[in-house]
């Protein structure tokens, strides 16, 4: 194998995938490799610094709801009937692969709070030869987590989710809080396909001035607002299960300029408010 390879590996993959991806790609070759050259089994690594990475484009915007369409939109959940997923996303700002492994032993009904601690993912199976389900834990040490539950009414509808699946004459007791029809874990893409699109198609027919989100850009939406809001950027980084704030300064660049203002609005205002207390 010579770097000629590796590299249309990488160009081949990034019509596919993301940047982030093959970065991902690249660092697990260049272990792999650096292993074979201390093993002798080859003697020099073929990822070599002609093979060219794509670059992250820093012109792609990331889309965020305004508190306006925000607010539209978790109501338009709590009528939905699978709406308990998007709700959550909303509410709390998870991950699609935390909310597809979270269980019904991460709900401490003591603190009212759900906590974090593995990620749903679908990987192709070269053995198989399909898609496997695995619940592979997070991605640093900082994603596992515990975020409580301010929304009562979110709180109820997730205490009374079925934990027990009824499909034809089969009973299936759940492990997942949000599972298939079936009572077992959701495919991701299934998910998405079942559950997520249809409730973003019907958002946006009943409100065409609301986009349809992706669920990373749902998750960036809640950071979004929780920083317009004047939350601490340290918390809300925790909330996010970020390791520290440069994913934060990200959101910033992307925060729309109607977020910025009202941003400003609320801070002049309460600072009018302590001012009259004051006076």
């Amino acid at each position: 194998m010579r770097p000629i390879h590796i590299q249309q590996y990488i160009n081949e993959a990034s019509k596919k995938y993301a940047p982030e991806t093959i970065k991902k790609d690249c660092n697990a070759l260049k272990l792999i490799f650096d292993t074979a050259v201390d093993n002798r089994l080859c003697s020099k690594s073929p990822l070599t610094k002609s093979v060219k990475r794509p670059k992250s484009d820093p012109t792609t915007v990331k889309h965020a709801y305004t508190q306006e369409q925000y607010d539209t939109a978790y109501a338009f959940a709590k009528e939905w009937e699978n709406g308990l997923s998007l709700m959550l996303l909303l509410e709390t700002g998870i991950s699609r692969s935390e909310l597809l492994g979270l269980r019904w032993e991460d709900i401490n009904k003591e603190t009212q709070s759900i906590s974090i601690n593995q990620g749903l993912v679908a990987y192709h199976s070269a053995d198989d030869e399909k898609y496997v389900m695995e619940n592979s834990g997070l991605k640093n040490k900082f994603r596992k987590r515990i975020i409580p539950i301010t929304d009562d009414y979110l709180w109820k509808r997730l205490c009374q989710a079925p934990k027990v699946q009824t499909s034809g004459k089969t009973t299936v007791l759940t492990e997942q809080v949000i599972h298939s029809p079936e009572g077992k874990p959701y495919q991701p893409n299934n998910w998405e396909n079942r559950i997520f699109r249809p409730f973003m198609r019907a958002l946006h027919k009943l409100h065409p001035d609301i986009p349809m989100l992706s669920p990373h850009e749902l998750r960036h939406t809640s950071a979004t607002l929780w920083i317009a809001q004047g939350m601490d950027p340290y918390m809300a980084a925790r909330l996010l299960g970020h390791s520290d704030l440069k994913m934060l300064t990200k959101i910033y660049d992307h925060t729309s300029t109607e977020t910025l203002r009202q941003a400003l609005l609320a801070t002049k205002k309460d600072a009018l408010e302590k001012k009259e207390t004051v006076s």
